[in-house]
């Protein structure tokens, strides 16, 4: 796809499409280090794509165990997301909420407390959220708690 359309984008944002679509296929296909390559590479002035390259990247280093980039990548995400204009404020607001229970996660995973993601993973569930990013989160949680992700 990315080949044989890549040619129809704007010449101006297709090095970044490109990138972005590599990005998404090696996050999808577990290669971490290569979604954080490829992300990296992306450098959008669209603040969707630029909220859901981030989102990519606080993924990839949940799963690689990368807290101090975690932490410094939410950083700048919030700060994004109080400095964008592009981005509706219920948007906006939504992600917030799902970065404080990122955060969160990776607090509890960091810190190895079992009984404590076991309170997460029931307030996880209770939201009842479509949301893609917590239900990703509830898989990991859940997956955590029965020891096949460290």
């Amino acid at each position: 796809y990315i080949s044989k359309y890549s040619k129809y984008i704007e010449k101006e944002i297709r090095e970044d499409c490109v990138n972005y679509a590599k990005s998404k296929i090696a996050f999808e296909s577990c290669d971490y280090e290569k979604a954080l390559e490829y992300s990296g590479k992306c450098n959008f002035s669209i603040p969707m794509m630029i909220k859901d390259i981030k989102f990519i990247k606080l993924q990839s280093f949940l799963q690689l165990n990368y807290f101090d980039a975690f932490k410094s990548e939410t950083d700048t995400f919030r700060h994004f997301l109080a400095n964008t204009t592009g981005i509706p404020a219920n948007v906006i607001e939504y992600d917030k909420k799902v970065i404080k229970y990122f955060v969160r996660y990776a607090r509890i995973k960091e810190n190895n407390e079992k009984s404590e993601m076991e309170l997460f993973y029931e307030e996880l569930i209770k939201l009842n959220s479509g949301n893609d990013y917590l239900l990703w989160l509830i898989e990991k949680v859940s997956l955590w708690l029965k020891g096949i992700v460290k």
